[in-house]
């Protein structure tokens, strides 16, 4: 990675919190390297390098684990979160791997999740953002761990912490992050940037799309259950233009 390498950036933010213990909050956890070379993710995939480096110094402020006394890493529903059943659509249509929250609770209208869907050459996975409420949206917002842990915590020496963090911009355009967003994009997003609940997405290029059609959309809340008549104000509200 050209600006620095995952484990860098890493090495930077456990630099940070070693000269500033008080911005942690509380004590480190780290994990026992025997446990940690060994920990997966529930569905057996590998954790990634960036992610397991980090959970050597403190598995706890991540909010990861659910259970961290017995190592019990729990994925989250989009659903459950947006209190929205589209949410559930998208979950399932675009997003069907496990997903998994960093710091809940943090935000009741944002989500910052790691997605476990396809890793990269470094097998590392891609950091989205969720948003509810008015606008219903996921971004494609770093591609990998470190970069958006760098990102989350303003390290200083990292050059995109003072543009980038929790405005959502994005990393798209950025000349030593694009290739790596867009090969994430590809591999886990269906080479989309935002992708909201109601079938619209802005592609890689930046222009207007959709990641699913209307039919999409009724198939999916048919197999869940759903009859025509609970079907119709659902998309009377969200796609009377298509």
């Amino acid at each position: 990675m050209p600006i620095s390498s995952s484990q860098q950036l890493i090495q930077s933010v456990i630099d940070e919190f070693q000269q500033h213990p008080e911005k942690l909050g509380s004590a480190p956890t780290p994990l026992d390297p025997e446990v940690l070379a060994n920990l997966t993710f529930p569905d057996g995939k590998a954790l990634p390098p960036s992610l397991k480096q980090w959970l050597a110094f403190d598995a706890a402020s991540l909010g990861l684990f659910s259970d961290l006394a017995n190592l019990v890493i729990t994925p989250t529903s989009l659903s459950d979160w947006g209190n929205h059943l589209l949410f559930d659509t998208m979950q399932r249509l675009l997003l069907p791997e496990n997903i998994y929250a960093f710091y809940p609770g943090w935000s009741s209208y944002e989500m910052w999740f790691l997605y476990a869907g396809q890793a990269d050459d470094e097998g590392e996975y891609p950091i989205f953002v969720a948003v509810r409420d008015d606008d219903d949206f996921a971004q494609l917002f770093a591609p990998n761990f470190a970069v958006w842990l760098a990102i989350w915590h303003k390290i200083p020496d990292f050059s995109l912490y003072q543009y980038y963090v929790r405005e959502f911009k994005s990393l798209f355009g950025h000349p030593d992050y694009r290739t790596a967003m867009r090969e994430q994009s590809a591999l886990n997003f269906r080479s989309n940037r935002i992708c909201d609940i109601y079938g619209e997405a802005i592609a890689i290029n930046g222009t207007l799309t959709r990641w699913c059609s209307k039919d999409e959309v009724i198939a999916d809340l048919r197999k869940q259950g759903f009859d025509d008549e609970r079907i119709k104000p659902i998309l009377e509200i969200h796609f009377s233009g298509l």
